[in-house]
């Protein structure tokens, strides 16, 4: 049976709820904003065309709707109000004149000319005060890059034109009262406004300060940028108002604005015009060491991580409008806090987890945005006595390596590290990897060489499939990062490498596993959750059906680039996540956003050797939510295959248990075929199937590396269904577009009847028909209430759950562990962890001595040879869910 997936856009439902987090800057995930709606949804491709398929005859969406969600994102406000008026004391204004206008010559890379106005600051006699203004002014605007032979960036000056006059015809610019500049708008809180005003004043600034718009250095636009930013001041934004609603709006998000608009319009404003909203910026941001006190005193607390880039950034940029050296360098200290790996608490730990809200592994969304801010901020002060110190620097190294690169799949952020944000359907992965690849742009020419040369080969590897350099391009707001990038794009010197190809890495501190399998061309992630970590997170009603992402879901990217794209998270069945073992009990929204119950959670690993590839073992001591579903599952990560096995699963609950094998989204542009036990099997549309003795599916699809192969190493019941799937990104973010979707899923998942029932399964990601059907099985050795362990390419892996004694083969173990073996020749290497990672448990384990000698052991273990077998355990710093590592000879 051959199943066509075509994807459409169900229906175009405008209810004005269409949310996102808008830009500052490049910078388009700010993650504690309360998100900003929009008025106007993307308007359907007239040129649909009807597709037939043989199950469901739909609207084609092979339209212009990805470039209309990228084209959404890289546009810094889209709320296109209705126009009113308000009332100004025009007094204020500074009046301008043609000599205020007076051009000096900006050359362009054309050799052309264009008038430009100069960013002229206060007589100083630092000049790095007036270095750095400029360049935070580039990377505002940018017209120092502007090129206007260049069509991408004249692209951006069309779009960004568009907007701004929709903007500036809508804006209330005379007469009456009004509570704000633009109306119209539906915000999650009363002073999202006020930030939504400044977003929007911005956008009418930098077009007068843009060589390439059509309003530059328009008197007009000019007067009513300064006239509406007077009225802020008088009526918004000033330190004689109470702040109310959500602190981000007073600390960061209108403080970030405010700088850039005086910082843009400077030769137009008046030093009181300045001083006015600088001195409401001290009251609400009084400290850089400090935030969340300018709404309620009492929720004041010291801030971390990417709270505490944008909080140095507002107040670094407030200082050198302000010839602040005392401030300047407050702002630098406090930043500086975010640069040292920590042991505890919130940041980056030495295994390049991301620690954002106390337990949440968060490198792609809070990571990226304090990457964002860091790298601005390092093109702002580099090259000046104000410079960022070697350590500092060393760290930001540290972070692309280890902390986000490894994440970046084909040009996708990984989403089980981007917490809340996947339920952003204007920032789905590939945007987001698109603002990392940015960041790490901007910082590349200040690193050495060696690193420069690396990651600039893998920013272009990452560029390099499909239309991701396209989708790159129509992301960038600023004519700066669009010349970084091609610089990069267009050296021929410079060649696409990813130098880590070949990773299987165990994020113990945020318990989250990584492989990326080169040979096989896939990449798995595996996110989990303890009662160190969060299953999930819910905030500012986002990701409100994230349940059961954090319970073992399975993710397995191969060469479908948009599997968790194109809607995935507004389609997808919430209660059929990957891997997941649920009742179907009905979850109330956001339940369940907390630590879980159980401590056993990781495992051993093994990376990188030779021809044996990546080899591992992942365990999780598994309760659900609701308290009552329990159940013992693993995961084994072979050279070609992950194995999963499930046992002790109680149901101690009224509703349906179930394990989900996978629930696979079927691309728009290829054909499916499905195979059950060698057999061409024919599913009907949304029509359950229950199949007995299953022994294999093959999901074969017409285009390379985009099948997967599932086999079960005992018969087993199987549901298999294929279900198209209607949804909106409103359903799971109350502030995003009610646009509606549909898309086809393949849904494979076994019942659970039994009490202490069992699943096991072997997941073949990129395989073709005939390789999976002469593929060799890992074999079962456990899967009992106690142990679960399999046998593959000569190599064991083995998860101890219980206290208990159990024989595995040569090895005798009593207490819960986590143990891989490579029996390599005449060599054998144990990978050793203790996933629940109590410094007080005893981990250890006996194998028997076969003529052994001990060749290396890591550092605080214990081995001795002790009547006939070797004793291997782990030392009370080794309890930390790492993997330590003892090996032998014969």
């Amino acid at each position: 049976m051959s199943i066509q997936a075509t994807n459409v856009d169900a229906t175009t439902v405008d209810t004005s709820n269409n949310t996102e987090n808008e830009k500052v800057q490049s910078n388009n995930n700010k993650l504690d904003e309360p998100a900003k709606t929009n008025t106007q949804e993307v308007i359907q491709n007239s040129d649909n065309q009807i597709s037939t398929n043989n199950n469901l005859n739909t609207v084609s969406s092979n339209q212009n709707e990805d470039l209309n969600k990228n084209q959404q994102n890289n546009v810094q406000n889209r709320s296109l109000q209705t126009a009113s008026s308000y009332s100004v004391n025009n007094s204020k204004i500074n009046p301008i004149t043609t000599t205020d206008i007076q051009a000096s010559k900006v050359t362009r890379n054309d050799n052309q000319s264009a008038d430009k106005t100069p960013l002229q600051t206060k007589s100083t006699d630092n000049d790095s005060y007036d270095q750095m203004l400029q360049t935070w002014k580039d990377m505002v605007v940018g017209e120092d890059y502007y090129d206007s032979s260049n069509h991408a960036m004249n692209e951006i000056s069309f779009q960004q034109d568009e907007q701004v006059t929709q903007l500036w015809n809508n804006m209330n610019k005379t007469g009456g009262t009004k509570d704000n500049l633009w109306s119209g708008a539906q915000e999650l809180t009363a002073s999202a406004n006020v930030t939504t005003d400044y977003r929007n004043l911005q956008a009418l600034a930098i077009a007068t300060a843009n060589p390439g718009s059509k309003y530059y250095q328009n008197k007009t636009m000019i007067n009513d940028v300064v006239t509406g930013f007077n009225w802020m001041t008088e009526n918004k934004y000033n330190a004689n108002i109470k702040a109310y609603g959500n602190w981000w709006d007073w600390e960061i998000g209108s403080p970030e604005f405010i700088n850039n608009i005086v910082t843009i319009m400077y030769p137009y404003l008046t030093e009181e015009q300045i001083k006015g909203p600088m001195d409401a910026i001290s009251k609400f941001v009084p400290d850089p060491y400090f935030f969340r006190g300018s709404v309620n005193s009492k929720s004041k607390g010291e801030v971390t991580g990417a709270n505490q880039v944008d909080i140095s950034k507002v107040k670094i940029i407030q200082a050198l409008l302000e010839k602040d050296d005392a401030g300047l360098r407050k702002a630098l200290s406090a930043l500086d806090r975010v640069f040292p790996i920590v042991n505890n608490g919130e940041g980056f730990y030495a295994d390049g987890s991301f620690i954002q809200h106390e337990n949440v592994g968060y490198n792609g969304s809070y990571g990226n945005v304090l990457m964002d801010g860091v790298s601005q901020l390092i093109s702002v002060v580099q090259g000046t006595p104000y410079a960022l110190s070697n350590e500092s620097m060393e760290s930001v190294n540290f972070w692309i390596d280890k902390g986000f690169s490894p994440f970046i799949y084909k040009g996708n952020t990984m989403d089980y590290v981007r917490g809340r944000a996947i339920s952003r359907g204007v920032f789905q992965s590939n945007v987001s990897a698109d603002d990392l690849i940015a960041s790490i742009v901007r910082v590349t020419d200040t690193l050495p060489k060696a690193e420069k040369m690396k990651y600039q080969s893998l920013i272009k590897y990452w560029l390099s499939f499909g239309s991701n350099y396209d989708t790159y391009i129509k992301q960038v707001t600023n004519y700066r990062d669009i010349a970084l990038i091609e610089k990069i794009m267009n050296d021929d010197a410079i060649v696409a490498n990813d130098y880590q190809p070949d990773v299987l890495t165990n994020f113990s501190v945020m318990d989250k596993i990584l492989l990326k399998n080169s040979t096989k061309d896939y990449a798995v992630a595996i996110n989990l959750s303890s009662k160190r970590i969060k299953r999930y997170e819910s905030l500012n009603s986002e990701n409100i059906h994230g349940w059961y992402t954090g319970d073992g879901m399975l993710y397995i990217y191969n060469n479908d680039l948009n599997q968790f794209n194109d809607d995935y998270w507004a389609t997808v069945d919430p209660y059929k996540m990957p891997g997941t073992t649920e009742t179907d009990a009905i979850q109330k929204d956001g339940s369940g956003a907390k630590a879980a119950s159980t401590s056993f959670v990781g495992g051993s690993t093994i990376g990188n050797i030779g021809s044996i590839g990546n080899v591992g073992s992942i365990a999780m001591d598994f309760s659900n939510n609701d308290g009552n579903l329990f159940a013992h599952k693993s995961w084994f990560i072979t050279k070609d295959s992950v194995v999963s096995l499930g046992s002790s699963i109680k149901n101690k609950s009224k509703f349906n248990a179930r394990t989900i094998i996978d629930n696979r989204k079927l691309s728009n542009d290829a054909q499916f075929t499905v195979y059950v036990n060698g057999k061409v099997f024919d599913p009907k549309l949304n029509q359950a199937n229950q199949l007995n003795d299953v022994k294999s599916i093959f999901l074969e699809s017409s285009k390379p590396g985009e099948s997967m192969g599932y086999k079960f190493l005992t018969p087993q019941n199987i549901n298999l269904d294929l279900v198209e799937r209607k949804g909106a990104w409103s359903e799971i973010n109350k502030a995003q577009s009610e646009n509606e979707y549909l898309r086809k899923y393949l849904e494979i998942y076994k019942n659970h009847v039994d009490d202490n029932d069992t699943y096991n399964y072997v997941t073949y990601p990129n395989t073709n028909f005939n390789e999976f059907n002469m593929s060799i099985n890992p074999s079962i050795i456990k899967n009992d209430d106690v142990a679960q362990a399999v046998s593959f390419d000569n190599n064991i892996g083995v998860n101890i759950f219980k206290k208990s004694e159990v024989k595995i083969m040569d090895m005798e173990f009593d207490n819960p562990i986590s143990v891989t073996r490579i029996n390599n020749g005449n060599q054998v290497l144990f990978g050793i962890a203790d996933p629940s990672q109590d410094k007080e448990a005893k981990s250890s384990f006996r194998v028997k001595d076969n003529g052994y000698k001990l060749m290396s052991m890591a550092t605080g273990m214990k081995v001795k040879l002790i009547n006939g077998y070797w004793n291997i355990s782990l030392g009370e710093n080794n309890q930390d869910g790492k993997t330590y590592y003892v090996s032998f000879s014969k």
